[in-house]
């Protein structure tokens, strides 16, 4: 069984650079997500990073 999909798609020597290298893959998913809604399609799973609804009910 061929498991290489499942495993990380990026190695880094350091944590500092992991660590950024997260947050920014996370801004960019939030955006994607953001301009989604925006064209009226939907976001993959509901979040108050992007889900207006959530949002209210949070505040």
């Amino acid at each position: 069984m061929n498991n290489e999909e499942d495993r990380a798609l990026f190695g880094f020597s350091d944590f500092e650079k992991a660590k950024l290298k997260f947050l920014q893959l996370l801004d960019l998913t939030i955006e994607i997500s953001k301009g989604d809604i925006k064209l009226g399609y939907s976001a993959d799973y509901p979040s108050p990073l992007w889900d207006k609804k959530l949002i209210q009910k949070v505040k």
